[in-house]
């Protein structure tokens, strides 16, 4: 299962969803998708990416018990700074900013694709009951390089609360 991203678009979403759907790959657009395992459930959801199409939070996570842990995919972990508060989210999954990409010394990186700056660039954030997980990932946006700002292959390890 995975969500679409601004370079998917930009290259064509339309082959690009054709593509992964021939891999096997769901695309979860505005949808949740329960999983089962014994008498456990988790619902992992997708959002659309935040620069070209539209997010719909209450029909991502629609029909999903209250009790059931959440669990949503997005592309651009600014979308986290959107959800909104009467809707419960557990965790959101991003990526989108490489970890800065290149990281200078006391400055940081010089460049970073998001509207709130540094807040959600890399790593686990909390805010109130929510956490978001962005993950620097494997590639590089615009210029082919990483400088002090290694890849990143992320596993995460869910535990019943």
């Amino acid at each position: 299962m995975g969500v679409l991203g601004n370079h998917d678009h930009y290259v064509d979403a339309a082959a690009v969803r054709a593509a992964i759907r021939a891999g096997g790959v769901r695309e979860l657009h505005n949808e949740p998708l329960p999983l089962r395992r014994g008498g456990a459930q988790l619902v992992v959801a997708g959002v659309g990416d935040l620069e070209r199409d539209a997010i719909d939070f209450v029909r991502a996570l629609a029909g999903v018990p209250e009790e059931v842990p959440r669990v949503v995919l997005s592309h651009d972990p600014d979308v986290f700074a959107f959800w909104p508060d009467g809707l419960r989210l557990d965790l959101m999954l991003a990526g989108h900013t490489h970890g800065g990409q290149a990281y200078l010394p006391v400055l940081g990186p010089p460049f970073v694709p998001s509207q709130f700056g540094f807040r959600y660039l890399k790593g686990l954030i909390r805010e109130g009951r929510r956490q978001l997980y962005v993950s620097r990932g494997v590639g590089a946006g615009g210029l082919p390089i990483r400088w002090r700002c290694p890849p990143e292959l992320t596993l995460i390890e869910l535990r019943r609360g």
